[in-house]
């Protein structure tokens, strides 16, 4: 209907202001203003947001058969770690994947 932001700065504005009211209220009609609002950023920059979250997605998948990879090199089940853990291999993986640094 021609209601859109009239720059991604505005967009993004709103989009941080429904994440500190999810932060605030962590409810699901909370939840549905912050995807919706990423969905206004999206349309702001001219990018298809499924595109966006399936690109998102399939490097999300990556870093976590990495940071899996790398724990199981270093001796560790990825899923008997603690989530401090987990983080610390996903980082790491995400490091390797960025600077080309696979190993095995």
């Amino acid at each position: 209907v021609g209601f859109e932001f009239a720059d991604a700065s505005q967009a993004i504005a709103k989009l941080a202001e429904e994440v500190a009211e999810l932060q605030a209220d962590p409810i699901v009609d909370e939840l549905g203003d912050v995807l919706f609002a990423c969905v206004a950023v999206a349309r702001s920059i001219k990018a298809d947001p499924e595109i966006a979250v399936r690109l998102a997605a399939g490097r999300f998948r990556e870093r976590v058969e990495r940071a899996e990879a790398l724990a199981l090199e270093n001796g560790e089940s990825f899923d008997g770690l603690d989530t401090e853990a987990q983080l610390a291999w996903y980082r790491a993986a995400k490091d390797a994947l960025a600077t080309g640094e696979l190993g095995n």
